[in-house]
């Protein structure tokens, strides 16, 4: 489809960003920028290098921005506390290298998460990464090993969900070839569970936040996440969100209206929203 139109990243001018942003500013009360673009610092020695000066002298307001956690180094990270950011986030996906290089094929190690998040941290950033559970063959030691991962790079605040493979990406081929996946739905295929790990997991997607808050609870995590009272406690997914309220600089009356207009999303998690009809894989060809 895309064949002879050119290269396949296409990215706005600095011009144009700039003034897009300054529209908005006008047009609404603004307290902070997130550029919710996937790698804002794809193209850290031009466009960035352009960009950042720029915004701190026309903008003048704090933002924030999703990275590529493989492509940091100090100057990248200090060009942007200069320019007002405040904190960014980035796909940790898991904490367990295998699943995350091997399973997910994304090249990115531990002690490369690990020094980007030192250097963030060194120029007081704030970072909240996005994780996934249920991925094809992780155990729950690899899911708590998540929880760690975050915990040692110092991570403000950490946003876990289930993993929905779709059909078409390498991923469901993987699954498909390996004998990993249990149903097919319109969508998606649903992963494997022979260990029974994944209800368990999806209780360590809301206790994350206080494993990371209170460090010692990592160690009875299994214990925890697996108790039958924890379901009596799910209320506390309510104060997961303060994170994200100071991160963004919500006001508390924006967040509670939006939170009136979503509550079952915020209660039961994304994957309430994406409901797919799963019928058990008869056959599967490697």
């Amino acid at each position: 489809m895309h064949k002879g139109k050119g290269q396949i990243l296409r990215r706005k001018s600095v011009d144009y960003v700039i003034n897009e942003i300054m529209e908005l500013t006008e047009r609404y009360p603004t307290k902070l920028i997130h550029f919710s673009d996937d790698s804002f610092n794809l193209d850290r020695k031009h466009w960035i290098k352009q960009f950042l000066p720029r915004f701190k002298e026309e903008i003048r307001l704090p933002f924030t921005a999703n990275i590529a956690i493989g492509m940091v180094d100090e100057e990248l990270v200090k060009d942007m506390a200069e320019a007002r950011c405040r904190g960014v986030t980035f796909g940790l996906e898991s904490g367990n290298e295998h699943l995350r290089m091997n399973i997910l094929q994304k090249k990115v190690t531990n002690n490369q998460i690990i020094r980007a998040t030192d250097l963030f941290r060194k120029y007081k950033l704030k970072c909240m990464t996005f994780n996934m559970f249920g991925i094809p063959t992780e155990t729950l030691s690899d899911a708590i090993e998540t929880v760690q991962l975050n915990r040692d790079c110092g991570i403000y605040s950490a946003w876990p969900n289930m993993l929905k493979i779709y059909k078409g990406t390498k991923l469901a081929e993987y699954a498909l070839q390996n004998d990993l996946s249990e149903a097919e739905g319109i969508f998606t295929y649903k992963s494997k569970d022979p260990s029974g790990d994944h209800a368990c997991m999806e209780n360590l997607m809301w206790l994350t936040f206080y494993f990371l808050k209170i460090p010692l609870l990592i160690k009875l995590a299994k214990p925890i996440i697996k108790s039958a009272l924890t379901k009596h406690f799910r209320f506390l997914i309510f104060f997961t969100y303060w994170p994200f309220i100071r991160f963004y600089k919500v006001s508390l009356w924006d967040s509670f209206r939006y939170f009136l207009a979503s509550r079952k999303l915020f209660m039961q998690g994304i994957g309430a929203s994406q409901i797919d009809e799963y019928k058990e894989i008869q056959h599967i060809t490697s």
